[in-house]
C-alpha cells in the first residue's frame, strides 16, 4: 500500500499489489519472499510505502495474532524524461 501521508486508511492510500503464500509454517519458523511491484507512471514525489503481513487476518494463528508485521518506508519517486529536440 502506498500513500502520500503517513496516515493509513485516510482515503489517499493506493493498493499497489498483494501477494500470497501457500504452505505451512511450524512454530518458530519463518520465510523470506521477494516480489516485484510496478509503480504507476502518474506517481511522482514523496510517498510512504506501507508493507503489511496477513492483512486480512486469513492465517489462523491461535493466540499469536500479535506477531504480524508491518513497516512504513519513505519512498521518493523521480522520473527522468528524455530531452528530445527537433533538428
Amino acid at each position: 500500500m502506498e500513500e502520500e501521508s503517513s496516515i493509513i486508511g485516510n482515503g489517499d492510500d493506493r493498493l499497489l499489489e498483494t501477494f500470497s503464500h501457500s504452505g505451512l509454517l511450524n512454530a518458530g519458523e519463518s520465510y523470506t519472499n521477494t516480489e516485484l511491484v510496478t509503480i504507476p507512471f502518474d506517481l511522482l514525489g514523496n510517498y510512504q510505502l506501507y508493507l503489511q503481513t496477513d492483512t486480512n487476518n486469513r492465517v489462523y494463528e491461535a493466540e499469536s495474532e500479535g506477531n504480524n508485521s508491518s513497516v512504513l518506508l519513505p519512498l521518493r519517486i523521480t522520473r527522468e524524461t528524455p530531452d528530445l529536440q527537433i533538428t
